[in-house]
């Protein structure tokens, strides 16, 4: 598809970009998250088109002056803004009770009370029980540390998405990079000023931005072990990409990929059995426990806050209150099951040839059928699938070639 395809990409996550901001200011309608999932869709299916991506490793790009100067005075202006934002609004349940639930986690953490962290907390609700695992509340621990606002992590997660990003665009003579920074402009200054996206108020979810957008890299550079230490971050902060495993591991065995397959498979469980060794197994029974709640939580956030439903390119407002039920099992069963029959429909019809990006476009489908439908639409979970698409089509905007391991 040559340089359609590329362009495509960045148009495609252009949109998805545009539905999870200013698009917003329309009146709901059941076409953005219509157009969210197809477009996704058809991310994925244009990533088994295109030749293997392969990463910018250029000094010359990778150290540009004038890359570090822009995104220097762009971090900056962030600073700026993101402190107005912070100083208006204290760390407090009464707003949001996650980072008062990570911010006592890593205090236990920090105190040698490692086999505790998963108490349930007394002073939170009479008694919260924590559910964060642990690579989305470790980062959060260097606030303590170094006495900070635990929020700037969140929002040096969202700027380690943003520098990635840069860095892997084009020379400033090529249109491109003006093109993705504008984007990025956009996008950011959304994020500061619109609010009710409460990404950098209210959540941890810059820590999740930045292991997405690395695993992005690490697909990409397709080496076993840095894979799989970024599949577990991943798993082990916002285990949306739970939902891709079951497929990747189907198609390295059907593609008989084993080095790639038991590599970066050992790697996880090695990362599993340190989260074991250090906290037990309550991080995964909580885990295990997590969805169940989905629904009562959905039914709570309908009755209390609404408009959450209608702020979104999530399709729970479809649903409406009456059928959560009926859109949690749809979750369950196209978040695993797309991505299966993605696999293995394209095995069977392409067996003869061969696929790059398949792991992208495999992850690239769970992540936007698992947005799509999830029970509670929050709108700052949104931004992690819209840095994933910018990442991807930077690095396919230049030139791609095939690569072996």
């Amino acid at each position: 598809m040559g340089k359609t395809a590329q362009w495509l990409f960045l148009l495609l996550a252009c949109t998805q970009a545009w539905l999870c901001t200013y698009a917003l200011w329309w009146p709901w309608s059941a076409w953005m998250p219509i157009l969210f999932l197809l477009n996704g869709c058809l991310f994925s299916v244009i990533l088994t088109k295109t030749p293997a991506l392969t990463l910018r490793f250029e000094i010359g790009v990778l150290l540009s002056p004038w890359k570090w100067i822009l995104l220097m005075v762009g971090m900056v202006y962030s600073y700026q803004l993101s402190r107005i934002i912070l100083d208006s609004t204290p760390v407090a349940i009464e707003h949001a009770d996650m980072l008062p639930i990570i911010q006592v986690m890593g205090k236990r953490f920090l105190s040698g009370q490692w086999h505790q962290v998963y108490a349930p907390i007394a002073e939170i609700w009479n008694g919260i029980q924590p559910i964060y695992l642990p690579a989305m509340w470790l980062p959060f621990t260097l606030a303590d540390i170094f006495q900070f606002d635990l929020r700037w992590v969140t929002v040096g997660g969202v700027w380690i998405g943003v520098i990635v990003i840069v860095l892997q665009s084009g020379r400033f003579r090529s249109i491109s990079i003006w093109l993705v920074l504008a984007v990025l402009s956009v996008l950011l200054w959304w994020l500061h000023t619109e609010e009710r996206n409460n990404l950098f108020r209210l959540t941890e979810e810059g820590v999740v931005i930045a292991y997405h957008v690395l695993l992005v890299l690490a697909i990409v550079y397709r080496r076993p072990v840095w894979l799989g230490i970024a599949i577990s971050a991943c798993l082990l902060s916002r285990y949306v990409l739970i939902t891709a495993v079951p497929a990747v591991l189907l198609w390295w065995v059907l593609q008989r990929d084993w080095q790639v397959l038991i590599r970066s498979v050992l790697t996880v469980l090695v990362c599993c059995l340190l989260t074991i060794a250090c906290f037990g197994l309550a991080p995964f029974e909580q885990m295990m426990r997590i969805p169940g709640t989905y629904i009562q939580h959905a039914v709570r956030v309908w009755q209390e806050h609404p408009e959450y439903f209608s702020y979104t390119p999530g399709m729970a407002a479809v649903f409406g209150p009456d059928k959560i039920v009926l859109q949690h099992q749809l979750l369950l069963l196209l978040s695993f099951g797309m991505p299966l029959l993605f696999s293995v429909l394209m095995y069977w019809f392409y067996r003869k040839q061969t696929i790059a990006n398949m792991e992208l476009a495999i992850a690239t489908l769970a992540i936007t059928v698992f947005y799509t439908l999830v029970d509670v639409p929050y709108l700052y979970l949104y931004y992690t699938p819209v840095f994933w698409y910018l990442a991807i089509a930077v690095i396919a905007l230049h030139k791609s070639t095939s690569k072996l391991l």
